[in-house]
């Protein structure tokens, strides 16, 4: 009986170890006085990409979008670089992985609090019914437009709730592209579909 409560607990032990790495895909540290960051990814996907760039995106420091399924670990190096805020992204299908960085005179270092995630919006279109889920967890102010060409056909704005489901008939739309823009905090999420 001691040897099962033994191999029960160590199955236990090794079942939060597999876990706990599972959920940590995604690994960056930096070493401050050499004002280097240190990336490590876990099972990145085809399609996935890791840029480096800074606070308003007008300064790309690194991009790499992956073409093969692997595990990946790269050292970006900001010196050089203005002293101020840079953000580590990791967007795949569902999902971007946010790591803020700051840099200053002193070197390099990681701002943990303000580490982020966004789920992307999910699109389905089928029989003519278009359906979008959008999982809004700090209550952002989400905006929801469906435009052709310059066209808006349907606006909300300032919504508020923690998860928005919305399903549109397409049904009575002349045949064409359309757009569904999605506006959430500082992020802009946009599918096409096409109405025949």
């Amino acid at each position: 009986m001691k040897n099962y409560v033994k191999i029960f607990i160590l199955a236990i032990v090794l079942f939060g170890l597999t876990d706990t790495r599972a959920a940590k895909r995604i690994d960056v540290t930096v070493s401050e006085s050499q004002s280097v960051v240190n990336i490590t990814l876990a099972g990145v996907s085809i399609g996935e990409s890791l840029v480096v760039k800074s606070f308003k995106g007008s300064s790309l420091i690194y991009k790499k979008v992956f073409d093969r399924v692997m595990d990946f670990s790269h050292v970006v190096s900001l010196k050089g670089v203005k002293n101020g805020v840079y953000f580590v992204e990791v967007e795949n299908n569902d999902r971007i992985d946010i790591t803020p960085v700051l840099k200053n005179d002193l070197g390099v270092t990681l701002i943990d609090k303000a580490v982020k995630t966004f789920i992307k919006p999910q699109f389905k279109n089928e029989n003519g019914v278009v359906t979008f889920t959008v999982n809004n967890p700090d209550a952002n102010a989400v905006a929801i437009t469906i435009v052709s060409d310059a066209f808006v056909i349907f606006k909300e704005e300032d919504i508020k709730d923690l998860k928005i489901d919305r399903t549109f008939d397409t049904n009575r739309l002349k045949s064409g592209s359309y757009n569904i823009v999605v506006k959430m905090g500082s992020k802009t999420f946009s599918k096409e579909f096409n109405v025949f």
